[in-house]
């Protein structure tokens, strides 16, 4: 299978790195774990590449400039410029994506000797992401990017299978998350949006104020839902849930636009009929629920709704990356690729997630003073109104 020779692949490319990159004593307990962070990166780019928001071969074509640009046996500051050069590359799309090739420079042992070998290896885990003759993959393209799979926690997963067991970690199968997410969230939303199409369903005349207030008390539930995986991983729960309610409120905003358009009708023949039920409905429209732009809306899906804590600070990046691909593949077209790379009317296109996707103990708890002073308007906002909260049992009891 193509899959499985990605995956070698990506071992050869970690056992490269760890043996000609080294790292200073601190951290060489999170060796693996470190490199994983680049590698993920370097994925991250060519997912990206594939779904049209950077230029095809971008990050082939950074290092090719780098190289044009004769350092010479300096490879240090040919690593640097890279790096420089490849954060530039993400400013229109990710928020702070690339913060992490600070941390990881700083980490590494500062010799040349040592960024020759980093130099080499990068070299090669560039070309090999880009070439199509060792049948990794059709083309150049590299397998899951739309498929429902969390690749990068595959990755990781298959990566740390030692620490694995020692620490006891372990990851949901998805036939596991499908069973949980399907018997919780998926059965809540389901009665909330039943009850919300039976009043739609009513006739502009029948629409009365009693209806218009127990529809915004539904509406008002549903866009007020949480749900936090307190040991969330590489994201999997939570990566299965957004599109699930990307439908939900799909299929409501399906709706109520034909009810919008029916009574429209129903008005070029008697102008005021269903004046009232019209107004409500718009407000909802515009406000509340079906959030016109597509773009924003998966975005005030994403902060309304997903939240999770991990105390794995490269799970943690995963859970970042998996959200971030799991909005540009639901929405795509909406995000309007083009602009992007033509970095006209700029905006930050995802949130950075900070204060949904935190890092800590979910037995122990976080350091609750450090939160406070980072975002502490928000901190009930994650704490005390979950709705649903999601996580793999056995790592509790």
């Amino acid at each position: 299978m193509r899959t499985d020779a990605f995956f070698k692949a990506v071992k050869k490319w970690l056992d490269l790195l760890e043996k000609e990159v080294r790292i200073k004593i601190p951290f060489q307990e999170s060796k693996q774990k470190i490199f994983i962070q680049l590698l993920n990166v370097l994925i991250f780019d060519r997912i990206l590449e594939q779904l049209g928001f950077i230029k095809d071969h971008s990050l082939r074509r950074q290092w090719d400039n780098c190289e044009a640009l004769s350092f010479g046996h300096d490879k240090k500051k040919f690593i640097l410029h890279f790096f420089c050069s490849h954060t530039h590359i993400h400013t229109f799309i990710v928020p702070r994506i690339t913060l992490f090739h600070n941390s990881f420079l700083e980490k590494i042992v500062d010799d040349n000797k040592n960024f020759e070998g980093l130099y080499e290896c990068l070299k090669r885990i560039i070309a090999n992401i880009y070439s199509s003759e060792n049948s990794l993959w059709e083309g150049n393209y590299l397998p899951f990017t739309f498929a429902e799979e969390d690749i990068f926690g595959k990755i990781y997963e298959q990566s740390i299978a030692d620490e694995k067991k020692k620490e006891g970690i372990f990851y949901t199968p998805k036939f596991l998350r499908k069973v949980l997410i399907e018997n919780t969230l998926v059965k809540k939303l389901l009665t909330l949006q039943d009850e919300i199409l039976s009043l739609l369903q009513l006739h502009s005349s029948d629409f009365t104020k009693y209806h218009s207030n127990k529809m915004k008390k539904l509406i008002d539930y549903l866009i007020s839902i949480k749900i936090v995986d307190p040991a969330c991983g590489s994201g999997s729960f939570l990566i299965d849930i957004i599109p699930i309610i990307w439908n939900t409120y799909g299929k409501l905003i399906t709706q109520i636009d034909a009810i919008l358009t029916r009574i429209r009708e129903d008005r070029a023949k008697e102008p005021l009929k269903g004046e009232k039920s019209l107004k409500y409905l718009t407000c909802i429209k515009s406000r509340d629920l079906l959030i016109p732009n597509q773009r924003n809306r998966i975005i005030i899906i994403i902060l309304r709704h997903i939240y999770g804590k991990e105390r794995d600070e490269v799970a943690l990046q995963l859970t970042k990356i998996n959200i971030w691909l799991t909005a540009l593949k639901l929405v795509s077209e909406a995000f309007n690729a083009s602009e992007i790379k033509n970095k006209r009317r700029f905006i930050t296109f995802l949130p950075e997630l900070e204060t949904n996707i935190v890092k800590g103990n979910a037995l122990i708890g976080v350091n609750y003073s450090e939160f406070l002073e980072f975002k502490g308007k928000k901190i009930n906002f994650f704490y005390n109104t979950q709705d649903t909260i999601i996580f793999n049992l056995p790592c509790f009891f």
